[in-house]
């Protein structure tokens, strides 16, 4: 049954702040920023010379600090890495992720209440990452675009793809990992694939 989408978004703030509530996330190490904008997803491309996740797509993230929720978390590294505080509703967690060093990520979505040109006249690096740009969720959504392949380590993981060439200079960089898998979840959450 498909419910018009001002009923499907009211569903998905509510599962995400019901989500926000859950106890079992207390072994997390780190949050991301899942921010949208104008119905677009934020990512920033790594610089080459970080000791982690070098040239990578991702969200804007770090590490919890002594006494921080995801949410402060997530917001004290939007500051942090894109020199401004946000401007926007916090909607809450999406499911966490396990990152490759076996570490919890808990993703949490940001909605900005800015112009996509206001916000990205407003980002600057903070040296961690050098390129910035957003993805249409109308392109994201396109089940067509998105490529599969199974990890066989401990178990069994499904990787997802996303190519993100037209929107980076000089780059042939795939969405893909923690990353992609936050994305998709975010679209099969929302009803958008």
């Amino acid at each position: 049954m498909n419910l018009p989408q001002s009923i499907q978004d009211e569903q998905f703030k509510k599962m995400a702040r019901e989500f926000s509530q859950i106890e079992n996330v207390a072994n997390w190490r780190s949050a991301s920023c899942l921010v949208e904008v104008e119905d677009h997803l934020f990512f920033i491309r790594r610089v080459n010379s970080m000791p982690t996740h070098a040239g990578q797509i991702g969200f804007m993230a770090g590490g919890k600090k002594p006494g921080e929720t995801p949410i402060q978390t997530a917001l004290r590294e939007f500051e942090e890495e894109s020199s401004f505080k946000f401007v926007g509703e916090v909607i809450g967690l999406l499911p966490p992720v396990m990152v490759v060093s076996g570490k919890v990520l808990i993703p949490v979505y940001l909605k900005s209440n800015e112009s996509l040109e206001t916000f990205t006249k407003k980002i600057k690096s903070n040296g961690e990452w050098d390129q910035s740009f957003l993805i249409p969720l109308k392109e994201l959504a396109d089940k067509d675009k998105w490529s599969f392949a199974r990890f066989h380590g401990h178990r069994v993981r499904k990787i997802y793809f996303f190519a993100v060439h037209k929107y980076l200079e000089n780059s042939g960089t795939m969405l893909w990992g923690a990353t992609g898998r936050i994305v998709f979840d975010y679209l099969q959450l929302r009803q958008l694939l």
